[in-house]
């Protein structure tokens, strides 16, 4: 058989060249590549490899000739031998079409395309599985990117006055509620979508980063920290701070952290008339940074802490969700700093609410409370998954006491190798207690 498909093949392909007379120069005319193909297909067929004639084929067919059916007959085969049942079953159709009952491979044909009918059926569904599939990632992966585009713009419009912007990924009311609004003010088509102009329209209201976060930096999310109203160096902040209001005079953070270096500065007045805007939006941050201006005792005669105007805008920011002042709240709950009338099961639910929020500080907190038994029942295992979590995100002292609960065994089976390993990464940021275990341990 194999010798009757190549004359076959050959009587065809000889008589039958249906490519362009005027071939691109520097390659061979058709008919030769036609006889060089033919050839290779031969000795293709001689030694029963089909994986060459199953990739031979479609070269045969790329010259533009006229094929006959029996090629379909002989890819057939071939894709049949090498486990492509499906594939094989369309080539067969295929010259089954093309020949009919007159072919002189029909009955082989057709007695192949019985043979293979259930696996070619059991591959045509698991074709269709992994098509649906392939399609549902697909749908997926832009839901993924739509949800990435839509909480970037929600991200911006929190950062230029728009408070109320959930940072869901979700297109819901609110956002596009303010989309519209930052569209009218910003002379844009006035769409509540996130398309690509007020994207770009918002990224230019809002930088990435500005020398003014160094100096003066509140943390924006709960892994961040800001920089301490005492470290502020107020000489440089200030002017920069206030040229960053100057050339964004709609990004909030600038309006909050300028009012910071005024506080640091001892301008109280000043920090106070700077919030007014964040204030009056309902910004977590800003609430927090008038706390402090009253804690310092900005506000009063004689310069005295007033903790319970201190506490009343602390509760505001905790209620936003702000986990600096939860944690700050907390404090104040404890000690009685406002009132005198302590309250740690209180101070205990704020600074959960800011550890549960991922704050590393609020973690290593609650881990210490669970290790001293300190408002909360003594839980060791407790106590090192908090640490843990803090750990991760390199809080140094959480990484030292994880590092020593491996030490002692406590919550945490025994292991040298494990403490060794969390006194060296509390070391690196700079724990001056753990550079003494690493001696110790490895001597």
């Amino acid at each position: 058989m194999r010798v009757l498909v190549i004359v076959l093949l050959q009587a065809v392909v000889m008589t039958g060249v249906l490519a362009s007379q005027n071939p691109p120069a520097n390659e061979l005319p058709v008919e030769v590549q036609s006889d060089l193909l033919l050839a290779e297909l031969t000795r293709l067929i001689g030694v029963d490899d089909h994986v060459g004639i199953i990739d031979l084929i479609p070269q045969i067919r790329a010259l533009g000739i006229e094929i006959p059916s029996a090629l379909y007959f002989l890819e057939a085969r071939s894709l049949n031998e090498t486990g492509n049942a499906l594939r094989a079953q369309n080539s067969l159709l295929r010259y089954l079409s093309e020949a009919g009952r007159e072919g002189r491979y029909y009955q082989e044909a057709t007695d192949l395309l019985l043979a293979l009918r259930s696996k070619a059926e059991a591959e045509a569904q698991a074709l269709e599985f992994q098509q649906k599939k392939e399609q549902r990632e697909q749908a997926a992966a832009i839901d993924r990117a739509e949800t990435l585009k839509v909480r970037e713009v929600q991200s911006l419009l929190f950062q230029i006055g728009f408070p109320k912007t959930p940072q869901s990924g979700e297109l819901d009311t609110a956002t596009r509620e303010a989309i519209a609004v930052f569209q009218v003010r910003d002379g844009l088509e006035v769409t509540s979508l996130v398309n690509q102009t007020t994207r770009n329209s918002l990224r230019a209201s809002v930088p990435d980063a500005h020398e003014c976060d160094e100096l003066a930096g509140i943390a924006e999310t709960p892994s961040a920290q800001s920089v301490g109203i005492s470290q502020i160096d107020y000489l440089k902040a200030v002017p920069v701070c206030n040229n960053a209001i100057r050339d964004f005079p709609r990004v909030i953070r600038f309006q909050i952290q300028y009012a910071r270096a005024l506080l640091a500065a001892g301008r109280h007045s000043d920090a106070v008339a700077e919030l007014s805007v964040a204030l009056e939006a309902g910004y977590g941050a800003a609430f927090l940074t008038i706390a402090l201006v009253h804690e310092s005792g900005g506000l009063t005669e004689k310069g005295k802490p007033d903790f319970e105007s201190a506490q009343r805008w602390l509760i505001k920011a905790a209620e936003k969700n702000h986990f600096e002042a939860q944690l700050l709240l907390a404090r104040y709950l404890e000690q009685g700093l406002s009132d005198n009338r302590r309250n740690v099961g209180e101070a205990i639910r704020w600074i959960k609410a800011a550890a549960d929020q991922e704050h590393p500080p609020a973690q290593k907190e609650l881990g210490d409370r669970y290790k001293t038994g300190r408002g909360l029942n003594r839980d060791y295992t407790v106590a090192a998954d908090w640490y843990r979590k803090a750990a991760d995100q390199s809080h140094p002292l959480a990484t030292y006491e994880l590092a020593e609960l491996y030490y002692r065994g406590r919550g945490v089976e025994k292991d040298r190798v494990r403490a060794l390993e969390f006194y060296e990464k509390a070391a690196a940021l700079d724990v001056k207690a753990a550079e003494a275990r690493v001696d110790r341990l490895k001597r």
